[in-house]
């Protein structure tokens, strides 16, 4: 039960961040209309996030001092 109720909680999704927002929208920016490096940045954001699972580590995108907002 502490299983499910665990990967509910994972399923929320945060508000944006700043951060996250001005990726988004560099992403759209570079990418608009290039199919191909839509699908080789994709493929690249995948391929770390992977590396990562396996390697069983946290990915930080800002500094712990941020981890109360």
């Amino acid at each position: 039960m502490q299983r499910v109720h665990h990967l509910a909680e994972a399923a929320s999704v945060a508000a944006p961040t700043p951060e996250l927002c001005l990726i988004a929208g560099l992403i759209i920016a570079l990418t608009e209309g290039k199919p191909a490096k839509v699908e080789k940045m994709a493929r690249g954001m995948r391929t770390f996030v992977d590396a990562h699972r396996e390697m069983h580590t946290v990915m930080r995108l800002r500094g712990a001092e941020h981890d109360a907002e």
